[in-house]
């Protein structure tokens, strides 16, 4: 039965947050999961980064549009996705960057065939000679051709002339065939190689250090598909990513947006929570989608080339609304990037979707410091074009590919289900680096005492660790390897924090992780119709496993063991500061001093009322240590150790 057809029956009882990776193509794995989950629990908060950001986005969505069909035009969504090159044909380049996309296509597909080592190379270099490629458009490639054809002169010409030199007798016109091969081959190379330059130092820059753009024509045209598509109807060949989604994402919210934006205010009125990572490059930071106190600035023009009409011109009428519209004059076609709630969800998934390369970042805008300081206090400041820096937000997955610590909280009041999308381990590999059949395999749970052992680390795809278990981690061979060894290395410093996150009890046995081989998501575009049903079955059993294994109760018991283990730890370490001389009489003893930041209106009656919290909490300390300072960080620590800190929010 439908979620349309089955109405308010179909709202359960029990709410959870989820948290998905990102991955490119892998989060084809996620629709099946969610619509496994729907059924047991209500959607409150979702986040997401890159590949995760849609999945989340299309999860929020869904249930803002539960009661008319949402889940239902999710589960069209994932049957679309799988069906023949669709997936791959939503990724259109740019003209002049079709054949830089067509060959990395091709060695993706060689790739998944299980193509490697100096055959892999060879028939590379073979490929991009054999590439069409736009050499006769640009000067480096012109240039190029006729240095491979001079260089081929060179290497015959200096032969043949000193034969001439030694007074051998040799007929010139012999070495004609060797020059023309030569000639050839050493123009094409040179030729291409131009080529390759040109599209890497100019046309890429140009569009956005992206190959496609999410638009059609590289952004150039169409403004979406129309009503025809917009409820479950297969799109057309010409769907590309982000018109398919933003339509996709109308449809499953239904009819209470009535026409319009799907915006994050939308989901919060029905207390849906959306969250995203996307990375500023020009400021070396992550940022949070929607921003919070953060003030961007975008252009007309620009989001016209990344983002269909009716989300521009939504984009363009809440802008006076901003809380600092007043406080700036931009210059003609600037406008103020929108505030939490007025932000669309389908630019918020677009910006922490652009994957480096494949996907071009886009651009906002900062008002230069030196600028914004001159600003007179309610006065309007204008503001010139030259006065605004430009910032590119590319893939939230390079800061935070799986924020795990979305939503999270001291003591949780529901579960927060974390999906972490893994490769497959050695042992499910049958020897020569080819992975096993699922029917080889064994699926035999996770890790789990028996008689004070443990069994093996299991081959399962599907892993749900326990709380108390020893959790299989990743690892690559990189033996021998160069490029993954160099790949490792951006890999690692990208990912530790969230894997060293993922380790820790409280954390581990919420997160199932779905085991992927070489071939299946990441940038696997050209993926075979089987092999993208093969990995939908993963996200089907993945999202079986967290029904079936997950244990709010036990996972309540081992956060509360974590926390109170380093809230008293924590708290006897603030006593002993409390107790010592430089708190005495704190923070009375700070009044007069100079420069005091963050100071209250009324300094001395909030230093009276802090004096006698601060008492009160220093005597329920004080009992607690004379009773035992150590109850809960006595025995059986939960492990790895975790610790209690200030950090940035999230």
């Amino acid at each position: 039965m439908s979620d349309r057809a089955a109405g308010t029956a179909a709202v359960p009882t029990e709410e959870c947050d989820l948290v998905m990776k990102g991955g490119i193509t892998s989060g084809i794995v996620y629709p099946p999961l969610i619509l496994k989950l729907k059924d047991r629990y209500r959607f409150r908060a979702i986040g997401g980064t890159s590949a995760g950001a849609i999945a989340a986005a299309g999860a929020a969505a869904a249930e803002l549009g539960r009661e008319t069909g949402g889940f239902d035009e999710l589960r069209k969504m994932q049957e679309v996705l799988s069906q023949g090159t669709f997936l791959r044909d939503l990724f259109q380049p740019a003209p002049r960057l079709a054949p830089l996309m067509q060959l990395a296509l091709r060695a993706m597909d060689r790739r998944a065939k299980g193509s490697k080592g100096a055959g892999f190379v060879l028939w590379f270099l073979w490929s991009a000679l054999r590439q069409p490629w736009p050499q006769w458009e640009g000067k480096a490639g012109t240039v190029g051709l006729f240095t491979g054809v001079l260089l081929a002169l060179l290497f015959t010409g200096l032969p043949v002339a000193s034969l001439a030199l030694a007074g051998a007798e040799f007929n010139p016109l012999a070495a004609l065939p060797a020059f023309v091969l030569l000639g050839f081959v050493l123009g094409r190379i040179g030729a291409v190689v131009g080529a390759l330059f040109e599209l890497v130092t100019r046309d890429l820059p140009n569009n956005q250090f992206g190959m496609c753009t999410g638009r059609a024509d590289g952004g150039a045209a169409g403004h979406g598909h129309g009503p025809a598509h917009a409820h479950g109807a297969s799109a057309p060949p010409a769907a590309v990513l982000t018109d398919w989604l933003h339509e996709r994402f109308t449809a499953m919210a239904g009819p209470a947006l009535a026409g319009r934006v799907l915006t994050f205010g939308d989901l919060a009125k029905k207390h849906v929570t959306l969250r995203m990572f996307t990375s500023d490059l020009s400021q070396y930071q992550p940022y949070v989608l929607p921003f919070e106190n953060h003030l961007f600035v975008f252009q007309e023009a620009e989001f016209r080339r990344f983002f269909p009409a009716d989300v521009v011109e939504h984009m363009k009428s809440v802008a006076s609304k901003h809380p600092r519209a007043k406080d700036f004059k931009l210059p003609a076609g600037y406008f103020l990037f929108p505030d939490a709630d007025d932000l669309p969800v389908i630019v918020a998934t677009r910006m922490s979707l652009s994957f480096p390369i494949l996907l071009s970042a886009i651009p906002l805008y900062t008002i230069a410091p030196s600028k914004a300081a001159y600003g007179a206090p309610g006065a309007v400041l204008p503001v010139e074009e030259g006065e605004l820096q430009r910032n590119w937000f590319s893939d939230g997955g390079i800061c935070s590919n799986f924020p795990i610590q979305f939503f999270d909280g001291w003591l949780p009041g529901r579960p927060t289900f974390g999906v972490n999308l893994t490769s497959m381990p050695p042992e499910a590999m049958d020897g020569k680096g080819a992975p096993l059949h699922d029917s080889q395999m064994s699926y035999v749970g996770d890790p789990t005492r028996q008689e004070g052992e443990r069994t093996a680390p299991v081959l399962d795809p599907i892993y749900l660790p326990k709380p108390d278990a020893t959790p299989a981690t990743e690892w690559v061979n990189l033996d021998g390897n160069l490029a993954r060894f160099l790949f490792s290395i951006f890999t690692t410093a990208q990912v530790y924090r969230d894997n060293d996150q993922a380790m820790l009890p409280s954390y581990r046995e919420r997160i199932v992780q779905i085991r992927l081989r070489d071939d299946e998501g990441g940038l696997n575009l050209a993926m075979s119709p089987e092999t993208i049903q093969g990995v939908i079955r993963k996200g089907d059993r993945a999202g079986e496993t967290l029904l079936n294994d997950f244990n709010f109760k036990v996972h309540s018991w081992v956060r509360f063991r974590v926390l109170s283990t380093q809230l008293e730890a924590g708290l006897m370490q603030m006593r002993r500061q409390l107790n010592g001389p430089h708190f005495q009489g704190f923070p009375g003893n700070l009044a007069g001093t100079k420069d005091l930041p963050f100071e209250p209106e009324n300094f001395t009656a909030w230093c009276e009322q802090a004096e006698e919290r601060l008492g009160q909490l220093n005597a329920v300390l004080g009992q607690w240590e004379n009773r035992d300072p150590k109850l809960f960080g006595a025995e059986k620590l939960p492990v790895p150790e975790a610790v209690l800190r200030v950090g940035p929010k999230v």
